[in-house]
């Protein structure tokens, strides 16, 4: 899938070293990275994430800080994660085209 980086997700940075999958994978959009003062949690990405904890959990829109992805999450590929996460895929095959259409959208006003 054009334009997303899959990370598996682990309880914290100790079952990340030990292999011990979360059982889900957060979807985020490179290209959104942005700073966010107001919560103080530092440089955040737009993405789509399990709202629970158990594997395979439902999924929804949300930011993931760029600290939190380091130390909790491992990069993985499409494959992977479609086979880790299919609830994921379920949703952000529906949804991603839509973002791209918008984003374009918004590009093409702002160079007007």
């Amino acid at each position: 899938m054009k334009g997303i980086r899959f990370y598996e997700v682990y309880d914290n940075p100790q079952a990340k070293r030990k292999g011990e999958s979360e059982g889900n994978i957060i979807a985020i959009d490179p290209d959104s990275l942005f700073e966010n003062f107001y919560l103080g949690v530092g440089p955040v990405y737009d993405c789509m994430t399990a709202i629970f904890f158990y594997p395979n959990s439902e999924v929804t829109w949300d930011n993931a800080g760029q600290e939190y992805i380091w130390d909790n999450c491992k990069r993985v590929n499409e494959a992977h994660a479609r086979e880790v996460h299919p609830k994921l895929f379920d949703r952000l095959d529906k949804d991603w085209p839509e973002v791209l259409a918008h984003r374009i959208e918004l590009e093409a006003r702002n160079n007007v």
